[in-house]
């Protein structure tokens, strides 16, 4: 499948597609878009490993805004 045929597919412009493929950051509702364009569906199972998993994802946050 070429990435116009996916954004098509998943009703995204192609240069979603072609970011994705390049390992740049999407939202997850995008590759939620992407995975049903290939005919999967996307789920997600998040449960929590540690007590230090807060900890974690403001970390995480922060280096993000950086």
């Amino acid at each position: 499948m070429s990435q116009l045929q996916l954004a098509d597919q998943a009703g995204v412009n192609a240069s979603v597609v072609n970011r994705a493929e390049r390992g740049k950051d999407a939202r997850l509702s995008t590759w939620g878009k992407l995975f049903e364009g290939l005919g999967y569906r996307l789920r997600l199972d998040v449960t929590e490993l540690s007590e230090e998993v807060g900890a974690l994802l403001v970390e995480e946050a922060d280096w993000r805004r950086e």
